[in-house]
């Protein structure tokens, strides 16, 4: 009786690959006989990934076909395995070579998670990092309606407000402002939730560099990270008194 033990190193994958030994035995008169045997080791998990939609996309239809790829160069990949989790329920893509799809129908905007998992025939196994992505079908609107259309004369702090509406959900307000189209300030994000919100900015005289004409650009995000078409506001400051 005799044994061979061939080393297997499954934190660093260092022994994998095809091997194929040849047996020698070697009798009292001389006589040889050989077989082969052919073992291919494999520790390493199969490829599987995810191409369609990437994180933090915004799709805009609700119809829409999920991508990714699954492969192994060990083993093969065991396609019966292979599985994408979708809002926390698994479900069983089509797999054509490397590739599998999804045909998915959305339902209602909002954001939606999705990973990707699967093993090869020896069961070594992978699970892709999950993603977040969003079914939003329209950017948000907003309004300014404390300075308005018609701008404001001042020689004073004063504020800036409105609404902000999303049909999915809203995420912040972003001010800016210029003078003789030169940046002047730009102030934190106005944090927003929910698809209706009130939104207002106190301007101070210490924010901006003195009198003149600013210019105010107004733009709203939703959770998708789409922004609103800007709205702005034009202000002038006169602090001087008159000669």
């Amino acid at each position: 009786t005799w044994t061979y033990s061939q080393a297997v190193n499954a934190v660093s994958h260092a022994n994998d690959g095809l091997y194929v030994y040849t047996l020698t035995v070697t009798d009292e008169a001389g006589r040889i006989s050989t077989a082969t045997r052919t073992v291919r080791i494999d520790t390493t998990p199969p490829t599987v990934s995810i191409s369609a939609p990437v994180s933090g996309e915004a799709l805009g239809v609700a119809d829409y076909t999920l991508r990714g790829f699954a492969n192994d160069l060990g083993a093969g990949f065991d396609g019966s395995s292979l599985r994408y989790v979708l809002n926390g329920v698994e479900k069983i893509p089509t797999l054509v070579g490397d590739g599998w799809t999804a045909a998915e129908t959305l339902g209602s905007e909002g954001a939606f998670t999705l990973a990707a998992k699967g093993a090869d025939k020896l069961g070594n196994s992978f699970e892709t990092p999950e993603i977040t992505f969003y079914y939003d079908m329209a950017k948000p609107g907003l309004t300014e309606t404390l300075v308005g259309v018609d701008g404001r004369l001042t020689n004073a702090g004063f504020s800036l407000g409105g609404e902000a509406h999303d049909s999915n959900a809203l995420k912040d307000v972003t001010v800016s402002v210029t003078k003789d189209e030169a940046p002047v300030h730009t102030w934190a994000a106005i944090a927003l939730s929910g698809h209706d919100q009130s939104w207002s900015l106190p301007v101070s005289l210490a924010d901006l560099s003195g009198d003149g004409t600013y210019v105010f650009t107004i733009t709203a995000r939703d959770i998708a990270n789409r922004s609103s078409d800007p709205v702005q506001r034009t202000v002038k400051v006169d602090t001087t008194k008159p000669v």
